[in-house]
């Protein structure tokens, strides 16, 4: 049994960037004034490892380090994504930096090389070489002290059976093709370069040729090509992927995170294929981020993937009769509209009632439908709001005790704004807020849930004021000018990310994620808050919880065995191990709230228990939410549109809905939510 999956030699660098225009220092002139700075991981095998570990992969990194601010930031960094770092050393230097100066999507960067270049082969520990499943060796150009020795470490490495990749990174010195990186490159079984890396290497001017002759030396040659994907060479075969369509903040280290993604896969036997698909979805995470690492993906962002992407191929698989044995949808009309096309089959068919007792009353009732359980909750999503504890106490709130009503959640924004912070950040870009902020607010004013969804059903009006009152608080907010001004530029998401890298004091989260910021930032630092009540009917009381759920296609083969794998999860042994790795627990009955070890996770735990558990955004149709709603709102963010105004646009939607929609109408009206 090996100790580590992989091990790297570290080329440990801190990166600061700098923000502004026109902030270039000239020798001869008075200061200047930037508008913000990032410091985060830099270097390629830092940002390398930090993305392997947070896939799961047992991640070793052998460098060195000075004992100063910037090298136990880095230290810290690395162990918080989980890097096993006891082989780094602390060197009589000083950490490497290097400091870009960003305008738009242009750098100008100086780099700072300290003790970058201090490691030789003597220095990393034989036995580490012997129990690693796998090497990789970044930055080669770079660290000249490893020149000599790299033939040893390998053939140690691949003595025990173990294998090398490399990614050469870019040449300072633009030699490209020395006799030291010759010497080895045979004994690479995976080659990482990108388009010109590539081509000087080979000495070619083509890189599909420069590929070709590059096959012919190493087993895999992955040829990266920015924002138009990836290329690889392997087996005889040529493999090809498109790069996500993401909105691009910050490429580096995107390279880096595109390596330890396809390494995941690889290290799994997942294929070339499969390994280079997970790649790009590292990839794409990365860059719409700032830094080289604050936006690499978990294992549980990988495995699971967009909802939309999700729906979407569900939808394909079943026309074909090819649908997987189970897939993984939200809750609610998100996956009773598959019911209601006929694409799923029923669990209850395939479970007794004893054994979906495992679960909640309230996280089955959104996917019950018509006598028959059609969904197995996977997770419960509580909706709530992210906050900046310092923020809150330096505009003179108590941070303890966040506003609970809508009348305090205003007066604080008030207090925020006065001190020099934007109230509230998100985006607006991808169309998701307006079904969060629904979520939020949508049903404040019922008792039951079955009340809510009578305008869709047509039994009420959407214009009267217990439907749409909360649509006038959100016009309240626009026209405070709480929300940060690029809201219309950023996707939710983004918007998100501003509590962590700006002065935005707070946004719409949910618990995992929050859950998350905080064991970053500090629970000191950010809290975590239900929504300010409004409303005056039984539902103003309740927690806003979304289910995710397990369904299971009509097509599946072996639905007995998807069954069972779902009880085999929801077991009592195996619901710890499962918030342990996603800061999420299954709603079931048997979790164990007492082994919650995060502060935030702890009070959401409590609410679940103590509070009626709801969520709007689950019971309204699907395409009402995206046709009408998300299009309406959109309109009082960028056009001003009013209050009243988009209350009737809303509800010109809802009839326009039910005339298109007549067969998942009738489905709608007898649907109960218990």
């Amino acid at each position: 049994m090996k100790t580590n999956d992989i091990v790297t030699i570290s080329d440990v660098c801190a990166d600061l960037l700098l923000f502004g225009d026109d902030i270039m220092p000239e020798f001869g002139q008075k200061e200047k004034l930037g508008s913000r700075y990032y410091l985060t991981m830099g270097g390629s095998c830092g940002i390398f490892a930090c993305q392997a570990a947070k896939l799961g992969l047992k991640t070793a990194v052998v460098g060195t380090l000075a004992d100063d601010v910037i090298g136990r930031m880095l230290l810290e960094k690395y162990r918080e994504s989980g890097v096993i770092t006891e082989h780094l050393r602390f060197a009589d230097s000083y950490t490497a930096m290097s400091v870009a100066h960003c305008r738009g999507s242009d750098r100008a960067i100086l780099t700072l090389p300290g003790c970058i270049d201090s490691i030789a082969a003597e220095d990393v520990p034989p036995v580490l070489l012997t129990q690693t499943r796998h090497l990789h060796i970044a930055s080669f150009y770079i660290l000249k002290k490893m020149w000599p020795g790299w033939r040893s470490v390998i053939s140690a490495v691949k003595a025990s059976g173990g294998t090398v990749s490399l990614d050469t990174n870019y040449d300072p010195e633009e030699r490209w093709d020395i006799p030291e990186l010759m010497d080895i490159l045979p004994m690479v079984d995976i080659f990482f370069p990108n388009e010109t890396e590539l081509c000087s290497i080979m000495h070619e001017s083509d890189p599909m040729t420069a590929l070709e002759r590059a096959s012919g030396i190493v087993p895999v040659c992955v040829m990266k090509c920015g924002g138009r994907g990836a290329v690889a060479a392997a087996d005889g075969k040529r493999y090809h992927w498109q790069a996500e369509k993401v909105r691009v903040t910050d490429t580096v280290g995107a390279g880096d995170t595109f390596d330890a993604g396809f390494l995941f896969g690889y290290l799994n036997d997942l294929g070339i294929q499969r390994s280079g698909e997970i790649a790009t979805f590292c990839s794409a995470g990365n860059v719409g981020r700032l830094g080289g690492v604050d936006g690499q993906p978990t294992l549980r962002e990988v495995v699971l993937q967009e909802s939309d992407t999700l729906y979407s191929a569900l939808r394909t698989a079943e026309q074909a009769g090819e649908g997987p044995d189970l897939a993984f949808l939200w809750g609610g009309t998100q996956a009773l509209d598959d019911v209601w096309l006929g694409n799923l089959a029923p669990i209850s068919d395939y479970m007794t009632e004893e054994e979906l007792s495992c679960m909640t009353a309230s996280a089955l009732a959104e996917t019950n439908w018509d006598g028959k359980q059609w969904g197995f909750p996977a997770y419960s999503v509580c909706f709530g709001i992210a906050y900046n504890k310092q923020m809150f106490a330096a505009a003179g709130l108590d941070p303890e005790n966040p506003p609970t009503t809508w009348q305090d959640f205003i007066a604080a924004c008030d207090a925020l704004k006065a001190a020099g912070y934007t109230p509230i950040g998100s985006g607006l870009k991808d169309g998701y807020l307006p079904g969060w902020l629904a979520v939020y607010f949508g049903a404040q004013n019922y008792d039951d849930p079955n009340e809510a969804i009578k305008p869709f059903r047509l039994e009420e009006s959407y214009t009267d004021k217990e439907c749409s009152q909360w649509i006038y608080l959100i016009e309240e907010l626009i026209k405070g000018g709480y929300f940060n001004e690029d809201i219309q530029s950023l996707d939710l998401y983004q918007g998100q990310q501003l509590l962590e890298t700006s002065n935005c004091a707070m946004t719409f989260q949910c618990g995992p994620y929050t859950a998350s910021i905080a064991e970053k930032m500090g629970e000191d630092v950010i809290g975590f808050m239900q929504a300010p009540v409004y409303g005056s009917g039984e539902l103003a009381k309740s927690v806003c919880v979304g289910q995710q759920v397990f369904v299971m296609p009509k097509s599946a083969k072996h639905k007995d065995q998807a069954a069972d794998f779902l009880l085999f999860l929801a077991k009592k042994e195996n619901l710890s191990r499962m918030y342990e790795l996603t800061n999420a627990w299954m709603p079931t009955v048997d979790f164990d709230a007492s082994s919650l070890d995060n502060e935030i996770c702890k009070n959401v735990a409590t609410w679940m228990q103590e509070q009626r558990l709801y969520d709007y955004q689950y019971t309204y149709p699907i395409g009402w939410e995206n046709e009408s709603l998300c299009p309406v709102m959109q309109k009082m963010f960028t056009e001003g549109l009013s209050a009243a105004d988009a209350v009737n646009e809303l509800q010109d939607g809802i009839n326009k809905w039910a005339e298109q929609n007549a067969n998942v109408l009738e489905a709608y009206k007898i649907w109960v939510v218990k």
